[in-house]
């Protein structure tokens, strides 16, 4: 679906986003920060922060179609 160049952009595009979010969960539930582990990471609005996330995954009419 992604050219390995494609690929490097989206790693790139996101990297500065992803290096500021904190390991594992934030959430104080002893379940919950089992399920996430410690080295989970979410990050949100990730199609603000890679334009080729969003071009080449989101509006991908393959994607449209699967979801439907």
């Amino acid at each position: 679906m992604l050219t390995p160049e494609e690929v490097d952009r989206v790693t790139s595009e996101l990297e500065k986003c992803l290096d500021s979010v904190q390991k594992g969960t934030l959430v104080p539930h002893e379940d919950l920060a089992a399920f996430h582990g410690p080295k989970t990471k979410s990050a949100g609005d990730l199609i603000n922060h890679s334009a080729t996330f969003r071009e080449r995954v989101i509006e991908n009419d393959f994607i449209h179609d699967i979801c439907r």
